[in-house]
């Protein structure tokens, strides 16, 4: 995994997201309420769509961890499709029983009435915004794909003319097209369909998937450190511990990787120095 600075431009994104939305929804509720002469404390709208919010904020993780296993973007994709609904349908049962579990804990303190009701109906109700909420996710994680593969330029692997050929690899940015040597790779991290290829200061997207990245790179020059990362032996500065059998690798250019306990035998010799 790449540094906690790579994401937060995305992370940021979510949050502003989860932020606005029950916001506009908190205030059309009040302004419904004042249009219809009903009379509503100002703080529980907002309440209710934050804690909303928060739920499924907490479980795009999870989503991401799906799709990353189970993308929808390929050829296979009406399967992949039916293979998501009941997916989303236990997204709909974590995010309901999330969402009124932290209501009904802070009206239990504050002796406010507490949500429930028949729980079927509850669900049926629920789920139906949730379907459109669990699909709107992934189309917001394509589309950012998407702008980002724009963004950041798109590689293709070239053809090798024979087998002892070192294959290079073509890529784009603003329209121009040139050749890096794979060796100038520093790390490969998957994204969804896609792989970024790391190069200086560059990213290129790659459509392919790790396995087949794995393959066309080699162990000689690099290493799988984790399921969504491929690392430049030779960029390795220092491995050290970390929390749960992990280690964390330091690389020449600054940025931080997790090794993986599972991968950790493909970097013993840089462990050990």
């Amino acid at each position: 995994m790449a540094s906690s600075k790579k994401h937060s431009g995305e992370i940021l994104l979510w949050l502003l997201a989860f932020t606005l939305f029950p916001i506009i929804l908190a205030t059309n509720e009040i302004m419904e309420a004042a249009r219809d002469g009903d009379e509503i404390e100002l703080w529980i709208p907002f309440f209710k769509e934050f804690s909303s919010a928060v739920v499924v904020l907490a479980l795009i993780p999870g989503i991401l961890w799906v799709d990353q296993r189970i993308p929808i973007a390929t050829r296979s994709w009406p399967i992949r499709l039916l293979i998501h609904l009941p997916l989303s349908v236990i997204f709909s049962i974590l995010h309901v029983a999330g969402m009124y579990s932290i209501r009904n804990l802070v009206f239990s303190q504050l002796a406010k009435p507490l949500e429930g009701g028949d729980l079927l109906w509850i669900f049926v109700f629920e789920y139906r915004k949730d379907f459109a909420a669990y699909f709107a996710v992934l189309l917001v994680i394509y589309t950012y794909r998407e702008i980002s593969r724009l963004r950041l330029g798109e590689a293709q692997l070239s053809a090798p003319q024979n087998k002892q050929e070192d294959t290079g690899i073509l890529v784009s940015k603003s329209g121009l097209f040139h050749y890096i040597e794979p060796t100038d790779i520093q790390w490969v991290e998957a994204a969804g369909n896609y792989v970024e290829l790391h190069v200086g200061s560059e990213t290129y997207m790659l459509r392919s998937t790790m396995k087949e990245i794995e393959a066309r790179l080699g162990n000689d020059s690099f290493a799988r450190i984790h399921r969504s990362a491929i690392v430049n032996r030779d960029e390795v500065k220092r491995v050290s511990p970390a929390m749960n059998g992990d280690k964390t690798i330091l690389l020449n250019s600054g940025h931080e990787l997790r090794l993986s306990r599972r991968y950790k035998q493909n970097l013993e010799f840089q462990a050990a120095t």
